[in-house]
């Protein structure tokens, strides 16, 4: 069905290859979305980039739907979790490896990154100002920290890859504090023994 992105009824990929062509496809629906990146269009700028973005969560989530099984073993609702428990549950939850690695060295942090989110927001309220959480309701978590905002919010929960256990699918999102630059990817939270953390993979959907 057509959706209207943006605000715009009339959406366009402007590149093609290392050019920037007149009379770019319209897109209104994800298929059409997805017949101009197999023909070679890209979003060339940044209002096509964000609205690029939101046409790709909605890609992978149909994709995920499509695919969606129910799962055999469910460590993640069976330990009830969710983002509005997030202060009892950070610790079920796998260090962030999306903080930016020069981050980590320009501050000369020695943090173990096989340690719980819990533990990172410790370890940074010890060296800075402590991690502010803006947002912890049943399938959104949003926290700021190092100067980035960050937000995880949930879509679909489901065996999706079919490993039968049960997986989130979620919008992971980053931008800095009063700035607009930022990115959002479409990843799977993961769980597959009781004991272990909760840890992400990026979700492919091409």
């Amino acid at each position: 069905m057509p959706v209207y992105a943006g605000g715009v009824e009339d959406f366009a990929l402007e590149g093609f290859g290392n050019y920037k062509l007149e009379n770019p496809p319209l897109i209104n629906t994800v298929s059409e979305y997805i017949s101009a990146l197999n023909d070679g269009w890209y979003a060339y700028t940044t209002f096509s980039i964000k609205v690029s973005g939101w046409f790709n969560e909605a890609r992978c989530f149909l994709h995920a739907l499509e695919n969606a099984k129910l799962p055999k073993i469910n460590y993640l609702s069976d330990n009830q979790f969710n983002f509005k428990k997030i202060k009892e549950l950070s610790d079920m939850i796998a260090y962030p490896s999306y903080v930016p690695e020069f981050e980590m060295k320009h501050n000369s942090y020695q943090f173990n990154k096989n340690r719980s989110l819990k533990d990172y927001f410790d370890y940074l309220s010890s060296h800075q100002n402590p991690v502010k959480i803006d947002k912890h309701e049943e399938d959104i978590l949003s926290f700021e920290a190092e100067h980035t905002y960050f937000y995880l919010k949930e879509l679909l929960r489901a065996d999706i890859s079919g490993n039968g256990y049960e997986e989130i699918l979620c919008v992971l999102g980053l931008q800095v504090v009063d700035g607009s630059l930022g990115f959002s990817s479409v990843i799977l939270l993961q769980k597959e023994s009781p004991d272990a953390l909760v840890t992400f993979i990026y979700y492919e959907c091409s």
